[in-house]
């Protein structure tokens, strides 16, 4: 979660099988946000995405 004040600091939620985590520290904060835009970035477009899973599915029947 991002926040509109400066001194606010970005706050990631983190939820797996195991655990959930808060991560509330600045510089974690940053290494999530520039994991995420990185994944974001280099991620397919929507209508990409679905012609490849379509293209999964059927070649599995």
């Amino acid at each position: 979660m991002s926040f509109t004040e400066s001194e606010a600091v970005d706050v990631v939620h983190v939820d797996s099988i195991a655990a959930t985590v808060w991560v509330e520290n600045e510089a974690d904060s940053a290494t999530y946000s520039s994991f995420f835009d990185r994944t974001a970035r280099l991620s397919l477009a929507p209508k990409d995405s679905l012609r490849l899973i379509e293209s999964i599915s059927e070649g599995m029947h």
